[in-house]
C-alpha cells in the first residue's frame, strides 16, 4: 500500500500491485494504478486535454472534482470501455478499468451525470441537474431551486440514499414520496426534483410552511421554521422540526423527533402549538425551550404521550402521541417538569423548578435554583446544584436512585452527612442553612467545594469528592470511592471495599474494614493505615521528581516509602502493596507479607518481593529482582537483570538483555528471552527455556525441562531425569546423573554426554543437510552422528538413542541399549545390535536386523530384508515381497494378509508363530502347507495368500494349525522308524514301551502308556488315559477322555485333544498343544512352547525362555522365569509373566496382566483390559496399546522409567498425546485413545507425564 502524490502540472503516476492511494491533482495527468483496489484522486479540468485514467485489475475508485469549472459538466460510464467526463467540447477525464465514482460538481449549471454498476457518489450544486445513478448502493446530493425544470434523479438499483437540500428556500415546499411513482419536490408552481429508485432520504427546507412526506427508509428530515407538517413513513427516522406549529407523524419504527430547536441555536416561540405523532416503534423526542420566557409545564401521560405548554401565556407549544422516551429542556424560570412511564431526561435550568420523573430509570437535573425534584418510579439519577442561599429537596422515590451533588461553585465549605436510612443533607459550615435535603436516594455523588468541607456518607455505594481544601470525608458504610483532591485531607473508608485516592497535600488515610484500594500520589507525606481486611495500596513515582523511590517493610507490616530522603509516605494494617517506581532513576523496592506488585519502571532498580505470590517487573535498566518465598512471577524486562526467585514455584523471564536467573527451591519456570542469558533451575522440577542467545542453563535437582534455544548453548540438567532440547546452534549438553532424555537439532554438531543413568538421545535427519545419515555407537559407548561430510553431533555416556533419517539410504547402528531407529525414505541399512530394539524401514528396499534382544522390526514399503537375530522379535514385513528371518528365539511374524504375501520366512520352526491382523469379522478360512509354500484365505476366498515357508528343525513340516489370526507350526506323527508295540484294548491297559523309537496306541479303556527311551510316538486313545514320554523327543496325542501326559526328558511334543487335559512337558524345549477342553499344561525346564487351544486352559511354562497362548475362552497363562512370550487369546484370561524380560499380549477380551520383574513389554490388546507392571523393580517396562484397544487400567507404572507406547493408536508424538492427557476422579492420570478408550495409569499424577515416559 502506497501513496503517491502528483503535481498540479501534467503528471505520470504508476501505482503499485497493492492498495494505492494516487493524488493527480491539477493538469493533465496519466495515471495508472496497476492491481489492487486503488483510490485515485483528480482535480479535473480542461488544461491540457484533461486526465487519462486507467485503474488496471481490483475494485478501483475514482474521485473527480469538477466544483472548478464554471460551465455544465457530463459523465457518462461506459460498460467495459472508456467513460468519459466532458464540459462543452473540452475532456475533462477519460477512464478505464475503474469501477466505482465519487463525482462533484458546483455552481447553477445544468449537469448530466449518468454511472454504472458501483457504489457511487455523486454531489451537484444548483441548477437542472439530470442523475442516472446506475446500479449499486449510491450516495446522491443535490441543491433544490427553483431555477430551471429542477433535478431529475434516478437511483437505479440498490439501496440509495438522496440528500436533497432546500434549506436557502423561504417560500412553502412539498415532498411527496411515490411508491410506485416518481417521487416529487416542488415549491408552488416550480418542480424542484423528480425522483426515482430512491429508498432514503435526507431532506432539509427552509423558514417556509413545508409538507415532507417520505416513506419507508431510515429518512433524516430537518424542516427549518415555519408551521411544518411531517410524515415519515416506515423505518427509523430522524426528524427535527425547528420553530413554528409543526405537526409530525413519524411512522412505524424507532423514531427521534426534536421540536422547538432545529439546531442548538433555534428558541421557542410562545404560542406554537407543535403536534407530534411518534408512530410504531421505541421514539425519542427531543424537546427544547430553554429560548422561552417561561415558565413552561410539561406533562408526560401514563402511556406514551405528552403536552408543553407555556404557562405564563396559556399557551400550548407541543402535543406529543405515540412517543415512549422525552428529552426536555425547560426554561430560565421556575418550570414544572414531570416525566411519563418510560426513560426521560428532564432538564429544569435555571429558576425554582419542580420535577418529577415518574416510572423508568429517568435523569433529571434540576439546575441552579431551589428546585423539589422527585425520582418516582425505577432507577433514576438525579442532578442538583447546591447553591448558597439556595434549597434542593430530593425525593428518589421508588427504585434505586442515585443523587449527584455539585457544590463545586459554592463559596463553601459545606457539611453533607447521609445515613443508612437513605437521606442526606447538605448545609453550609454553621449548619444553619440548608442546600439539599434528600430521602430514598440509595447511592450519593458528592462533590465539595474549594474549602475545607465535611462530607460523611451513609450506608450506600457512594462517590465524595473533596475538591480543593482540607477535607474530612468519612464513607459509612457500603463500597465507596473517596477522592481527597487537593489539601491536607482526612479520608475514612468504614465499612465496605473502598476505593480511597489521597491526591495532593499531606492526607491520613483510614481504610476501615473489609478489603479496600488505596491509591497514593507519592510525595504529601502521606500516613495511611489500611484498616481491617486485605487492603491494597497503589503507589506511583511516574511523573515525579526523577528521583527513586526506596520502600521497605519492617517486623510489623510497617512501610515506609521515602526519595533517599524526604519520607513521601507511610503505612500500616497494608497486606498489599502495587508500587510503581520512577521513570528515570533507580527505586530500592522491598514488599511486605502480602501479594505484592513492584514495577521498577526505569532505571537500574532493586526490587524484593519478600514473602507472598508478587509480581515483579524490572522494567528497563539493569534490574536486580528477589522473589522471596511464595509463587512469585519476576521479569527484568530490557536491561542485563538478575533476578533469583527464592522458595516456591516460580516464574521468571529475562526479556532483552545478558540475564542471569535463578529459579532457587521450588518448580519454576525460567525464560531467558533475547541475549546471552545465565539461567539456574536449583531444587525442584524446573522449565527452563534460553530463547535465542548463547546461554548457560544448569537444571539443578530433580527432573527438569530444558530448552536452549537458537544459540551456542551450554546446558546442564543436573541430577534427575530431565528432558532437554539443545535447539539451534552448536551446543554443548552435560545431562548429569539420572535417566535423561536429549533431543539434538541436527545440523548444530553438538556435543552430548548423558552422564550417569539411562539415557536416551533423539536425533532426525537434517533435511537442510545433503547426503545421507550415518549413526553408530563404537566400543567406548561414544555416539556419532554424520549426515553427508557434516558432524551433526557426538554423544558419550548414552545407552539408548532415537534417531530417524532423511530421504536418502542411511545407515543406522545402535547400541547395546534400546533404540528406536527410522530409515525414513530411501534404501536404509538398520543394525539394533544389543537391547529391545523397535526400527522401522520406511520406504524403499531396506536391510534391517535387530540383533540381540526382543525387536520389534518393520520393513514399512519396499522389498526389505529383516533378521531379528537372538531374543523374541516381532517382525513386520509391510508391503513388498520381504525376506524375514527370525534367528533364535520364539518370533511372531505379522502383517496384513495382503502384505504377508509374497513374504519369505527363512527360518520358521517350533515356538514361532504368524500373525495375520484380521479386521473386523474377518477369519482365516483356509490353510494349506505344500512345497514349502504356506497359502491361506481370508474371508472366503477374497483375500489369498502364499508365504515361503522354510522348516528349520528337520523335523516332517506337515502339519500347520490356526486360531484366529494366529498360525503355529506342530508335527502330528512321523519320527525316525522303530519297532511298533499292539494297540491296547477296550479294556484299562498297561502298554510300556523299550528304549527304541516306537509308536505306541492305547484303545478304548483308562490307559497307562509308558515310552521308555527314544524318541516315541503315543496315541492314547479314548479313555481317560495316563502317558509318560520318558527319554527322547517324543511326540504325544491325547485322544479322547481326560488325559494325563508327561513328556519326560527331550524336547517333546505333546497334544491333548478332546477332555479337559493335563499335561507336563518336563526337561527340553517341548510343544503342549492343549486342544479342546479345559487343560492345565505345564512347560517344566526348557524353551517350551504351550497353546491351550480350545477350552478354559491354565499354562505354565515354567523357567527359560518360553512361549505361551491360552487360546479361546478364559485362560490362565503362567509363564515363569525366563524372557518369555505368553498371549491370551480370545476370551478373558489373566497372565502372569514371572521374573525375567517378557513380551505379553492380552488379546481379545477383558484380560488381567501381572507383569512381575524384569523390562517386560505388555500388549492389552482389545477389550478393557487391568495390567500389573513390574512395581519398583528398576526394570523398564513398556505397555502398548493397539486400535480398538479398549479402556484400559495400568497399576505400578514407574514415572521415568516405564513407557507406553501409543503408536498404534494413531499418536505419533508426545505433541499429539498432550492434548489427550487428563485426570480421574480419584486424581489418576488418563489418557484418551479415542473412540471411548480410555487408558488409566493408576497411581500416577497426571502433571508428572512429559515426552520421556513414551514411546513412539
Amino acid at each position: 500500500m502506497a501513496t503517491i502524490n502528483g503535481t498540479n502540472n501534467d503528471d505520470t503516476l504508476q501505482g503499485t500491485a497493492f492498495a494505492d492511494t494516487i493524488y493527480g491533482l491539477e493538469g493533465a495527468d496519466s495515471i495508472s494504478a496497476l492491481e489492487s483496489s486503488d483510490d485515485i484522486r483528480v482535480v479535473a479540468d480542461a488544461v491540457g486535454g484533461g486526465d487519462t485514467i486507467d485503474g488496471g485489475d481490483g475494485t478501483d475508485t475514482a474521485r473527480l472534482d469538477a466544483t472548478g469549472i464554471a460551465a455544465a459538466v457530463d459523465f457518462t460510464w461506459v460498460d467495459g470501455g472508456t467513460s468519459l467526463m466532458t464540459s462543452g467540447a473540452d475532456t475533462l477525464a477519460s477512464l478505464t478499468n475503474v469501477e466505482r465514482f465519487d463525482i462533484s460538481t458546483s455552481g447553477v449549471f445544468d449537469d448530466s451525470i449518468a454511472t454504472g454498476d458501483g457504489a457511487d457518489t455523486i454531489s451537484t450544486g444548483e441548477g437542472a441537474d439530470s442523475i442516472d445513478a446506475g446500479d449499486g448502493f449510491d450516495r446522491i446530493s443535490v441543491v433544490a431551486d427553483v431555477s430551471g425544470t429542477g433535478d431529475s434523479i434516478d437511483g437505479g438499483a440498490g439501496t440509495d440514499t438522496l440528500t436533497l437540500n432546500a434549506s436557502a428556500l423561504a417560500t412553502d415546499v412539498n415532498f411527496v414520496w411515490g411508491d410506485t411513482v416518481s417521487s416529487v419536490m416542488t415549491s408552488g408552481a416550480d418542480t424542484l426534483a423528480t425522483v426515482d429508485n430512491v429508498e432514503t432520504f435526507n431532506i432539509s427546507t427552509g423558514s417556509g410552511a413545508d409538507s415532507i412526506i417520505t416513506g419507508d427508509g431510515g429518512d433524516t428530515i430537518v424542516s427549518g421554521d415555519g408551521d411544518d407538517t411531517i410524515a415519515s413513513g416506515a423505518g427509523s427516522d430522524t426528524i427535527s422540526a425547528g420553530n413554528g406549529s409543526d405537526s409530525i407523524d413519524a411512522g412505524t419504527g424507532n423514531d427521534t423527533i426534536t421540536v422547538l430547536a432545529g439546531d442548538d441555536n433555534a428558541t421557542a416561540t410562545p404560542g406554537d402549538d407543535d403536534v407530534i405523532d411518534g408512530g410504531d416503534g421505541y421514539d425519542l423526542l427531543y424537546l427544547n425551550a430553554s429560548g422561552a420566557t417561561g415558565p413552561i409545564i410539561f406533562t408526560g401521560d401514563s402511556v406514551d404521550g405528552g403536552v408543553m405548554t407555556n404557562a405564563g401565556e396559556n399557551d400550548t407549544l407541543a402535543t406529543a402521541v405515540n412517543i415512549e422516551a422525552f428529552y426536555v429542556t425547560g426554561t430560565a424560570a421556575a418550570d414544572t417538569l414531570s416525566g411519563g412511564v418510560d426513560n426521560d431526561t428532564l432538564f429544569g435550568g435555571d429558576g425554582a423548578d419542580s420535577i418529577l420523573g415518574g416510572g423508568g430509570n429517568d435523569s433529571l437535573n434540576a439546575g441552579n435554583g431551589s428546585d423539589i425534584v422527585d425520582g418516582g418510579d425505577d432507577n433514576d439519577s438525579i442532578y442538583v446544584v447546591a447553591d448558597a442561599g439556595e434549597t434542593d429537596t430530593v425525593d428518589g422515590g421508588a427504585g434505586t436512585d442515585t443523587l449527584y451533588i455539585d457544590a463545586s461553585s459554592n463559596a463553601g465549605p459545606v457539611i453533607f452527612t447521609g445515613d443508612d436510612s437513605l437521606s442526606g443533607v447538605m448545609t453550609d459550615s454553621t449548619g444553619t442553612s440548608t442546600l439539599v435535603g434528600a430521602d430514598s436516594i440509595e447511592s450519593f455523588r458528592v462533590v465539595g467545594s474549594n474549602q475545607d468541607d465535611t462530607i460523611n456518607s451513609g450506608g450506600g455505594d457512594d462517590t465524595l469528592v473533596g475538591g480543593l481544601g482540607a477535607d474530612s470525608i468519612l464513607g459509612g458504610g457500603g463500597a465507596d470511592s473517596i477522592d481527597g483532591g487537593a489539601g491536607d485531607d482526612s479520608l475514612f473508608g468504614g465499612a465496605g471495599v473502598d476505593r480511597i485516592l489521597t491526591g495532593t497535600g499531606t492526607d491520613t488515610v483510614d481504610g476501615g474494614a473489609d478489603n479496600d484500594y488505596i491509591t497514593v500520589l507519592a510525595g504529601g507525606g502521606d500516613s495511611i493505615n489500611g484498616g481491617d481486611g486485605d487492603d491494597t495500596v497503589y503507589i506511583s513515582a511516574e511523573g515525579g521528581t526523577g528521583v527513586g523511590l526506596e520502600m521497605s517493610v519492617d517486623g510489623s507490616n510497617v512501610a515506609t516509602v521515602t526519595d533517599g530522603t524526604t519520607t513521601l509516605a507511610t503505612f500500616e494494617n497494608v497486606e498489599a502493596f502495587n508500587v510503581t517506581g520512577s521513570t528515570t532513576a533507580a527505586d530500592t523496592l522491598t514488599g511486605g507479607a502480602g501479594n505484592d506488585t513492584l514495577d521498577g519502571n526505569g532505571g537500574n532498580d532493586t526490587l524484593d518481593g519478600a514473602a507472598g505470590n508478587d509480581y515483579l517487573y524490572g522494567d528497563t535498566g539493569d534490574d536486580s529482582v528477589i522473589g522471596g518465598a511464595g509463587n512469585d512471577y519476576l521479569s527484568g524486562n530490557d536491561g542485563n537483570d538478575t533476578a533469583e526467585g527464592g522458595d516456591g514455584n516460580d516464574t521468571l523471564s529475562g526479556g532483552d538483555g545478558a540475564d542471569s536467573l535463578s529459579g532457587d527451591a521450588g518448580n519454576d519456570q525460567i525464560y531467558g528471552g533475547n541475549d546471552d542469558d545465565f539461567i539456574l533451575g536449583g531444587v525442584g522440577a524446573d522449565y527452563l527455556t534460553g530463547d535465542v542467545g548463547n546461554d548457560t542453563i544448569s537444571g539443578g535437582d530433580d527432573n527438569d525441562t530444558i530448552y536452549g534455544g537458537d544459540g551456542a548453548d551450554s546446558l546442564d540438567g543436573g541430577a534427575g531425569n530431565d528432558t532437554i532440547d539443545a535447539g539451534a546452534g552448536t551446543d554443548t549438553v552435560k545431562a548429569g546423573a539420572g535417566d535423561d532424555f536429549m533431543t539434538v537439532t541436527a545440523g548444530g554438531g553438538d556435543t552430548i554426554d548423558g552422564g550417569d543413568g539411562a539415557d536416551t538421545v533423539s536425533l532426525t535427519a537434517d533435511s537442510s543437510v545433503t547426503g545421507a545419515l550415518t549413526f553408530s555407537v563404537d566400543n567406548g559407548n561414544v555416539a556419532t552422528f554424520n549426515q553427508g561430510a557434516t558432524t551433526l553431533a557426538t554423544a558419550d555416556n548414552a545407552e539408548s538413542f532415537i534417531v530417524s533419517g532423511g530421504t536418502d539410504s542411511d545407515t543406522l547402528s545402535g547400541g547395546s541399549a534400546a533404540d528406536t531407529l527410522t530409515g525414513d525414505d530411501g534404501a536404509d541399512s538398520l543394525v539394533g545390535n544389543g537391547g529391545n530394539d523397535r526400527i522401522d524401514g520406511g520406504n524403499d528396499d531396506d536391510t534391517i536386523s535387530g540383533g540381540a534382544g526382543a525387536d520389534t522390526l518393520i520393513g514399512g514399503a519396499g522389498v526389505d530384508v529383516i533378521s531379528g537375530g537372538d531374543g523374541a522379535d516381532s517382525i513386520q514385513g509391510g508391503a513388498g515381497a520381504d525376506t524375514l528371518t527370525g534367528g533364535a528365539g520364539n518370533d511372531t511374524f505379522s502383517g496384513l494378509a495382503s502384505n504377508l504375501d509374497g513374504d519369505t520366512i527363512t527360518d520358521f520352526g517350533l515356538g514361532d508363530v504368524i500373525s495375520v491382523q484380521l479386521g473386523g469379522s474377518d477369519t482365516i478360512e483356509s490353510l494349506d502347507y505344500s512345497n514349502g509354500l504356506l497359502t491361506f484365505d481370508v474371508d472366503n476366498g477374497i483375500t489369498t495368500s502364499s508365504i515361503t515357508i522354510d522348516v528349520t528343525d528337520g523335523l516332517n513340516a506337515s502339519y500347520f494349525s490356526v486360531s484366529g489370526g494366529t498360525i503355529s507350526y506342530a508335527v502330528p506323527g512321523g519320527g525316525p522308524s522303530g519297532p511298533t508295540t499292539p494297540v491296547g484294548t477296550d479294556e484299562d491297559d498297561s502298554l510300556p514301551g523299550t528304549d527304541n523309537s516306537e509308536s505306541i496306541a492305547g484303545g478304548l479303556g483308562a490307559d497307562t502308556i509308558e515310552g521308555g527311551g527314544g524318541a516315541d510316538t503315543i496315541y492314547a486313545g479314548d479313555g481317560n488315559d495316563l502317558s509318560f514320554g520318558g527319554d527322547g523327543d517324543d511326540l504325544m496325542f491325547g485322544g479322547n477322555g481326560n488325559d494325563t501326559a508327561a513328556g519326560g526328558e527331550g524336547n517333546d511334543q505333546m497334544y491333548g485333544g478332546a477332555g479337559d487335559d493335563q499335561q507336563a512337558g518336563g526337561a527340553g524345549d517341548d510343544f503342549i498343544g492343549g486342544g479342546s477342553g479345559n487343560d492345565l499344561g505345564f512347560g517344566g525346564a526348557g524353551q517350551d512352547v504351550l497353546f491351550g487351544a480350545d477350552g478354559a486352559d491354565t499354562t505354565y511354562g515354567g523357567d527359560d525362555d518360553d512361549t505361551s497362548y491360552g487360546g479361546d475362552e478364559d485362560d490362565v497363562v503362567l509363564s515363569g522365569n525366563g524372557n518369555d512370550v505368553s498371549g491370551g487369546g480370545l476370551g478373558d484370561d489373566q497372565l502372569g509373566a514371572g521374573a525375567g524380560d517378557d513380551t505379553i499380549y492380552g488379546g481379545a477380551g477383558n484380560d488381567t496382566i501381572f507383569a512381575s520383574d524384569g523390562a517386560d513389554v505388555a500388549y492389552g490388546g482389545a477389550g478393557d483390559d487391568v495390567i500389573y507392571l513390574g512395581a519398583n523393580d528398576g526394570a523398564q517396562d513398556i505397555y502398548v496399546s493397539v486400535a480398538d484397544n479398549g479402556s484400559d487400567m495400568v497399576y505400578g507404572f514407574e514415572d521415568g522409567t516405564d513407557l507406553i507406547n501409543l503408536t498404534g493408536s494413531g499418536f505419533g508424538s508426545f505433541a499429539d498425546v498432550q492434548g489427550s492427557i487428563g485426570s480421574d476422579a480419584d486424581g489418576n492420570a488418563t489418557i484418551d485413545l479415542g473412540d471411548g478408550d480410555i487408558l488409566t495409569l493408576v497411581g500416577v499424577d497426571a502433571a508428572d507425564l512429559d515426552q520421556s515416559d513414551f514411546q513412539f
